[in-house]
């Protein structure tokens, strides 16, 4: 509810989630992340929040499933 208060939609905070699973997952990253709560109360979902806003493509891959290399 803090986060809430603080002007954050819950839609937005999954996207932000989603967003670092795709990322994490394309890395092989996965082991390192955070507990939920950890990841909320320390606001690790800001930073996604802002790439996806931005429109910047931090992963490598194409809509059609490709890969830039």
């Amino acid at each position: 509810l803090k986060i809430l208060k603080k002007g954050y939609k819950a839609a937005d905070i999954m996207q932000a989630l989603k967003h670092e699973l795709k990322l994490r997952d394309s890395n092989g990253d996965m082991k390192w992340m955070k507990s939920m709560k950890n990841w909320l109360n320390e606001e690790c979902f800001i930073p996604y929040l802002e790439d996806l806003k931005s429109g910047n493509r931090t992963d490598n891959s194409v809509d059609y499933g490709g890969k830039v290399l």
